[in-house]
């Protein structure tokens, strides 16, 4: 079994559906927290992410990933860890997680839908079909269920596709507040983009808290957690619950509806002054709200390599907490 070193950790990633790479290595350094902040990973893969999170100082660090062979190796990764005590891994559904904890930091590198062989086996199609995991709409309203009120959602995104996530989570009070744009080659178009969000102003009804009055009844359609449909198997360590997530303390499930397919965005026109945004579903055009005043404090641009296929030296400065060389 090989093993992929870092500088202060390795770590195998052959059981896992999502490997190391360069998108999450990119996000894991361009993500900010405190120290002892509690994070989120969602989709983990083989942990890559959570142990960054918590060589940076994190607290604590909840991994879940729908695929057990992937959560059992992150858990195999974090066990050999000189942080094991900071990470725990989950095997199950993220629209189904929770025990009552909300987190400073959330983050995930979603797997990207479009343009997939038609060979991927089963187990890999599961973490990677919009259909079989999380759509858009899901993913922010499990990102607002789970912050804290001064927490940070941080995700990578092809180019193209943030444009119409980045509409639908201002639908969930979730605004932009800085993004990173990742260009392969020198000279090219930004083919990926670091995207970090907070809660907006007054999210919450005042005298509520955030887990309550923030899923649309009418947008469930799951069975009630009463009924067998939360049972997360906890990977690492003793559970919370014996075992299981406590079905009591689970308040809400996630919209189901109303969702857009990111496979089925064809393509983004860039923004022209205060105008919408037009983005190319299935043939149609639909326009999505610009900017708000609370969107979009910091952009900055990785150049990854340089016309001749070297990697930059920003991109060595970027990772230099992470990569040996």
């Amino acid at each position: 079994m090989r093993r992929f070193h870092f500088k202060h950790f390795s770590l195998c990633h052959d059981a896992s559906t999502m490997k190391v790479g360069t998108d999450a290595v990119l996000l894991g350094a361009w993500a900010s927290l405190r120290p002892g902040a509690e994070v989120l990973d969602i989709g983990c893969g083989c942990g890559v992410l959570s142990l960054m999170m918590a060589q940076k100082g994190a607290g604590r660090v909840d991994a879940v990933d729908l695929d057990e062979a992937s959560a059992r190796e992150a858990a195999s990764n974090f066990e050999a860890s000189q942080w094991r005590d900071r990470l725990y891994a989950f095997c199950g559904d993220i629209r189904r997680f929770g025990y009552g904890r909300r987190y400073d930091l959330i983050l995930t590198n979603p797997p990207f839908y479009a343009g997939l062989p038609e060979n991927e086996t089963a187990r890999r199609n599961q973490t990677r079909h919009a259909e079989a995991t999380l759509s858009f709409n899901e993913l922010a309203a499990v990102a607002k269920h789970l912050l804290k009120p001064e927490g940070r959602f941080v995700l990578v995104l092809p180019e193209r596709q943030s444009p119409a996530f980045l509409s639908i989570a201002r639908q969930y009070k979730l605004v932009l507040k800085r993004q990173q744009l990742i260009i392969p080659i020198e000279g090219r178009n930004p083919n990926r983009v670091n995207l970090e969000l907070s809660l907006a102003p007054n999210s919450f009804p005042i005298g509520t808290s955030p887990s309550e009055g923030t899923i649309d009844p009418s947008s469930i359609k799951d069975a009630a957690p009463s009924e067998g449909t939360i049972n997360l198997s906890y990977v690492k360590g003793a559970a919370p619950s014996k075992g299981i997530i406590n079905p009591s303390s689970v308040k809400e499930t996630v919209p189901s509806k109303g969702i857009i397919n990111p496979s089925s965005v064809k393509e983004t026109v860039p923004l022209k002054g205060n105008g919408p945004t037009i983005v190319s579903i299935d043939g149609k055009e639909t326009a999505y709200a610009p900017l708000g005043e609370n969107d979009l404090v910091e952009t900055t641009e990785l150049v990854l390599r340089d016309g001749e296929g070297r990697f930059t030296a920003a991109y060595y400065e970027a990772v230099k907490d992470f990569y040996l060389g």
